[in-house]
């Protein structure tokens, strides 16, 4: 993954990913953007900085897909919540912790 220029930057990281037969490449996150499609420009953005980590793709101009994932955000840090879940048919119920970590390179 690359997420610095020329190729990437933090909201349009550039990578590659191998799965089976093919290969997966991306992409952007965009906070905020509510766009339910892959615009020409982000379709071009992505199939030029692909071919530049793997020449090996500008051999073949066989795109199967493109698709955009909505995905919830959240800031930096530590969230944690509680929920109560019923154990047992005796009305008992016991605290579930979750930890959630968003994780940050420097």
């Amino acid at each position: 993954m690359v997420d610095a220029p020329p190729l990437g930057s933090e909201t349009r990281p550039a990578y590659i990913i191998p799965r089976g037969d093919i290969m997966v490449v991306g992409g952007t996150y965009l906070e905020g953007d509510t766009t339910a499609f892959v615009t020409g420009e982000e379709k071009r953005t992505i199939k030029n900085n692909a071919k530049v980590l793997f020449p090996k793709l500008s051999e073949s101009e066989n795109y199967i897909n493109t698709w955009v994932g909505f995905r919830p955000a959240r800031g930096l840090g530590i969230r944690t919540d509680i929920t109560m879940i019923e154990v047992g048919n005796a009305g008992e119920s016991l605290p579930l912790f979750h930890k959630y970590v968003r994780h940050f390179i420097c």
